[in-house]
């Protein structure tokens, strides 16, 4: 789920100082985070666009663009070529890597996507 900040992850989960402390180093950014068993996973994106319209619709659930079951696209042309003849933003499109994915729910971090 894209969150505009600390505070709307929140309003679904209970955020320690040390989970905080770390949020506050990497987001926004390409970091997903998994603070709670059986829970959504939270990012705030690096991205204008995006960030301003959480701000005014509220949290935002995402997915990679790619068919599932199929690797996530890294590419334009990859999700244009998914995507053929469907009528998309290119203004949110950019080449970009899968974000990275840390869980929180076991006693220590685990990172589960570099």
């Amino acid at each position: 789920i894209f969150v505009k900040d600390i505070k709307m992850a929140k309003e679904f989960v209970e955020i320690n100082p040390k989970q905080e402390k770390f949020l506050k180093k990497v987001w926004p950014g390409a970091v997903t985070v998994v603070i709670e068993k059986n829970k959504s996973a939270f990012r705030m994106p690096n991205h204008k666009f995006v960030l301003n319209l959480v701000k005014h619709a509220g949290p935002l659930a995402e997915t990679s663009a790619n068919i599932s079951g199929q690797p996530a696209t890294t590419k334009i042309k990859e999700v244009l070529k998914y995507f053929k003849g469907r009528k998309y933003g290119p203004d949110l499109i950019k080449p970009a890597k899968p974000s990275q994915v840390v869980d929180f729910t076991g006693s220590k971090p685990k990172v589960l996507r570099k």
